[in-house]
């Protein structure tokens, strides 16, 4: 019974965190819930645990001197914080808190802020934290330096352990998702301890196996050790008819549990047998051990707070049984060779268009917020709560109609509409691509908001580093759970661009009678269930889209609205007409609403990760598509056999992409191929946002200056140019020899010439005399610069204080004011 949620966190709200962590910690908590810091979630009873990123911005300061140099600007760099935190609560009042941020002192009750990104985290996706079993003790990281933690945590070694398994992200997409929807609460060695002798003796038949002798626990265990085994259990499931081998096939792909109802609509609309065929067909594969009847936990109830009835039984189909049938879905090949077929277009997916599409995106926005006046435009709303129909700007949308219902107001995680207008017109991407990648940007918190609270937007100093480097295969896997995962119905919501309307109940002020996160979670679950789906979907084969979306209606037609059927009305709706809700249970009203959000989702997120090909009409309608075997390493985790680094081109090949403008401005399209170049221009030049389509580079003193500070050599910058200028010989007006010789007349006067204002200088005859003047006055603490072991500069201030000592002590020094 470890997975039943304690009544302490269901009745968990936003204002018992505020109780709980302060106004000013759980605001900062919300922040990091916000943006997408919190990651691998566990629970157990009332105790959940998970790990915290933090950004912290360092920057090399100078002294407090005035300073004149071609370095006018410190560098600044970004590093992330890990902070792994456990939380158990007894009540709102009674908890206990283990973090190394050190910032919840026994002596005072309140939890670290760290704690309240995980606690905003769980109301928000509670289904996100795994219910496995945590350790008994959960051991913390060392603490960085500087800060002090509280908790005693044994040795070193098994502090780094158990934090890099918490740390690491998960490598396997199948098994995180395959648990979707209704879980069983016992593990198969209980649902095997609740079968009676004689079902565990038949059982124990269908395997061979020798049960003279063995008691009933015996007898289970022999029955778990040949579950274990994929080849006994597929012999087994030879023996299988065709009714039987097909209602395990589709309850495995429909995710593996399914309560009595769901299980029965699913054996009709295959058409598996009469109604009253059903048990005995449930009754055969119970007797063989790959089908059980269990006590299954519905997480739609408990997502909408129906305490009372938490629990269901229903079928469960053992992940030994699952991993060793390896269902496959079934699907029509689609011949796009075909003249008949009426395939117009075919878009190949490009496996890392979308990471230079993000770099492009956040760039321009980056120039785009910095030219907005004084950065009054908000950029991101901040609230990511469901708002009220009132507070939208279009009111048209919210009209109250004569059944109490209402418009789906828009959702809360999109960019300003005039940033993205602007933002349009200077990169040739479509709204829909343009939406998807500023999420993506805010959710990878590659695109923030300035520390100062300000609307400005920025962007890591890294981002071009993460997002077209080598290692960026790391970084689309990250982006692509973190779509996956996150909460938000903006796919849901676009399905009014195909003529439909998403209505809700409202209340009397006319506000969504709907839960806050409800409809996020409702649109987060369907986009799980059907990439979960399409990973057990053979790769390299054209797939006719209709036949491949009438089998996800006969699998499970209610992905979508789901929570529907627990209400006696529905709280939301889709409908084409007014007064008329579709339902999702006929086919026809299915095809006109859940057929166009599976069109979305392979031609928008899915095309523009790689992940399938399409075959378009000359309408633009989805005819097929075909996944790709990036798709396998995304979905699957399947190794992705990569093409050959395109190091071995040579700088002229490359370099003909450049385009010098000027002497202060360099153009360079966005592109993995060409990271070779844009690294270089990404150490010595200055990003300058987007131009044309492309990225935009100032060479700027103060870029070179910072470069070569951190020990960058120039002759690098210096042949990119030459190689440019040689493979666009007789096509340029000049502006490359220019600077060419700009660039080698600095690096040959580089230097740093610093200038003291208000300041005194301390000279000794040798350093014996300077020794003794540090051991009997506090010298050491007035030191500005330090020149030779015997000429220090002292701050003007400071340097009375010593004259004072000196002439107390009858040591009269030489002074000289330049004043006088």
């Amino acid at each position: 019974m470890e997975n039943v949620v304690p009544s302490v966190l269901q009745r968990l709200r936003a204002t018992d965190i505020i109780h709980m962590a302060g106004l000013t910690a759980a605001s900062l908590g919300q922040e990091y819930y916000r943006s997408g810091a919190v990651h691998n979630t566990q629970r157990q009873d009332m105790r959940i645990a998970g790990v915290v990123d933090v950004l912290h911005t360092s920057r090399k300061t100078v002294s407090a001197t005035n300073t004149v140099s071609i370095e006018s600007q410190p560098a600044s760099s970004t590093q992330s914080t890990h902070y792994p935190v456990d939380l158990e609560i007894q009540s709102i009042t009674q908890w206990e808190n283990r973090c190394p941020c050190g910032q919840h002192p026994p002596a005072v009750p309140t939890i670290c802020p760290h704690a309240a990104a995980l606690l905003y985290q769980w109301l928000a996706r509670p289904m996100a934290f795994v219910t496995d079993a945590l350790p008994l003790e959960i051991p913390l990281r060392q603490p960085e330096v500087g800060t002090q933690s509280t908790v005693s945590t044994g040795s070193t070694a098994r502090i780094d352990a158990i934090y890099a398994q918490m740390a690491r992200p998960s490598t396997t997409l199948r098994h995180g998702v395959r648990q979707r929807g209704a879980a069983p609460l016992n593990t198969l060695v209980d649902m095997l301890a609740q079968l009676g002798l004689s079902e565990l003796r038949g059982i124990a038949r269908e395997y061979e196996l020798v049960t003279n002798g063995m008691n009933k626990q015996q007898l289970a265990d022999t029955v778990l050790g040949a579950l274990q085994h994929p080849e006994a259990v597929r012999k087994v499931a030879t023996t299988l008819e065709k009714s039987q081998r097909q209602l395990l096939a589709a309850l495995t792909l429909a995710g593996g549990s399914m309560m009595d109802e769901d299980l029965r609509g699913l054996f009709e609309r295959f058409n598996l047998g009469q109604a009253s065929q059903l048990q005995g067909v449930l009754l055969a594969l119970q007797g063989k051990a790959l089908l059980f009847r269990t006590s299954l936990n519905s997480s739609s109830q408990q997502r909408i707070g129906l305490n009372g009835v938490l629990l269901d039984i229903g079928w469960h189909v053992p992940i030994e049984v699952r991993d060793a049938l390896r269902v496959s879905a079934p699907v029509t090949i689609f011949d796009v060779q075909d003249e008949k077929s009426g395939a117009q277009r075919i878009q190949e997916a490009e496996p890392y268009m979308l990471l230079s599409t993000l770099l492009l995106v956040a760039r321009t926005l980056v120039g785009e917020s910095a030219g907005q006046e004084n950065g009054r435009e908000e950029r991101y709303e901040r609230s990511a709560q469901l708002r009220p129909a009132g507070t939208t700007t279009d009111r048209s949308t919210n009209t109250p109609t004569n059944d109490g219902s209402t418009a789906l107001p828009p959702p809360t995680d999109q960019l300003a509409a005039s940033l993205l207008t602007t933002a349009q017109a200077s990169l040739p991407f479509t709204p829909p691509l343009l939406s998807f990648a500023t999420r993506l940007l805010r959710l990878s918190s590659i695109l923030h908001k300035n520390e100062q609270g300000t609307s400005d937007l920025h962007i890591l100093a890294n981002a071009a580093r993460l997002l077209l480097s080598p290692t960026r295969n790391e970084v689309l896997r990250d982006l692509f759970e973190l779509w996956l995962t996150h909460s938000s119905y903006t796919e849901l919501f676009a399905l009014q661009e195909d003529g439909l309307r998403l209505r809700c109940r409202a209340l009397s002020l006319n506000h969504p009678i709907l839960r806050a996160g409800e409809l996020e979670a409702e649109n987060s679950e369907a986009r799980q269930a059907l990439v979960t789906l399409l990973a057990e979907t053979p790769t390299n084969q054209w797939i006719s889209f209709n036949a491949f979306a009438r089998f996800v209606y006969r699998i499970n037609p209610l992905f979508l609205q789901k929570r529907q059927r627990l209400f006696s009305s529905p709280h939301w709706w889709i409908e084409q007409e007014e007064g008329h809700p579709l339902q999702p249970t006929e086919l026809s009203d299915w095809l006109r609403a859940e057929f166009h959000y599976l069109s979305r989702l392979l031609c928008g997120p899915l095309h523009w990760l790689g992940a399938c090909d399409l075959a378009l009409s000359n309408e633009g309608r989805l005819l097929a598509f075909r996944l790709t075997p990036f798709a396998d390493w995304l979905f699957n985790g399947v190794p992705f056999a990569q093409e050959a680094e395109e190091d071995a081109k040579s700088f002229d090949a490359l370099a003909t992409t450049v385009a010098v403008v000027d002497t202060q401005n360099i153009l360079v399209p966005c592109s993995v191929e060409l990271w070779p170049i844009i690294t270089i221009l990404e150490a010595f030049t200055e990003a300058a946002g987007t131009r044309m389509g492309k990225l935009h580079y100032h060479v700027t003193p103060e870029a070179i200056s910072t470069a070569l500070g951190e020990g960058r050599q120039p002759i690098a910058l210096l042949e990119l140019l030459r190689h440019i200028e040689q493979a666009k010989t007789g096509t340029n007006d000049g502006s490359l020899a220019l600077l060419l010789a700009q660039l080698e007349r600095w690096v040959a006067a580089y230097g740093r010439v610093r200038i003291y204002r208000g300041v005194a200088m301390l000279e000794t005859a040798d350093t014996v005399v300077m020794r003794e003047l540090s051991a009997t006055t506090a010298l050491d603490e007035q030191i500005v610069q330090t020149i030779s072991p015997s000429l220090y500069i002292l701050k003007k201030s400071g340097s009375e204080q010593i004259i004072d000592d000196l002439k107390r002590r009858g040591q009269l020094p030489l002074l000289h004011d330049e004043e006088e």
